[in-house]
């Protein structure tokens, strides 16, 4: 594999794992605004929300929650956007890494597998994923903000937002 190969594969690679980054730290801001806008204790608001298995299920509960609370007219736009890059986040999560030729040049897409019995054939090109990743880290600073603005601060005890395992914290909620 000559440098230059490797040096796009890196940056492909590098582009991949913030894109997952940014959904893994969406997930944690709204399992804390999920926490915070509820009554019942946090075990059970904790239980509720991983009892849903996808992003786009615990975005729902999340969505819910926030209608409920009539809290800013934002958060439509912000889950619109999650909602929007997702087809990305799955098609990182479930595709395959291969290299292509765009305008002579050597590039890396990802693709479906061969066998996927609905094959988009469309190829996920790193600009694709860089573009999905920063409008994610965009929408994440944005959570932040409307967790803060929740005005109650200290329901999560930052059990969320370190490393403390969220088997250890329904423990103690």
């Amino acid at each position: 594999m000559s440098t230059e190969d490797n040096e796009l594969r890196h940056k492909f690679l590098a582009e991949i794992g913030r894109l997952v980054v940014a959904y893994s730290n969406a997930e944690n801001a709204l399992i804390v605004i999920f926490v915070e806008l509820g009554n019942a204790p946090l075990a059970v608001r904790v239980a509720q929300f991983h009892a849903r298995s996808s992003f786009a299920e615990k975005l729902a509960i999340t969505d819910e929650a926030v209608l409920e609370a009539k809290l800013d007219q934002k958060w439509k736009r912000l889950s619109e956007c999650l909602t929007r890059y997702r087809k990305v986040r799955n098609a990182v999560a479930h595709s395959q890494m291969v290299p292509d030729v765009e305008n002579k040049r050597r590039v890396y897409v990802l693709r479906n597998p061969t066998f996927t019995p609905h094959r988009d054939e469309d190829s996920i090109r790193v600009e694709h994923i860089s573009e999905a990743a920063a409008a994610i880290e965009g929408v994440v600073a944005v959570l932040w903000k409307v967790r803060g603005s929740l005005g109650r601060v200290g329901r999560t005890d930052n059990r969320f937002t370190t490393e403390t395992p969220v088997r250890e914290a329904t423990k103690r909620g």
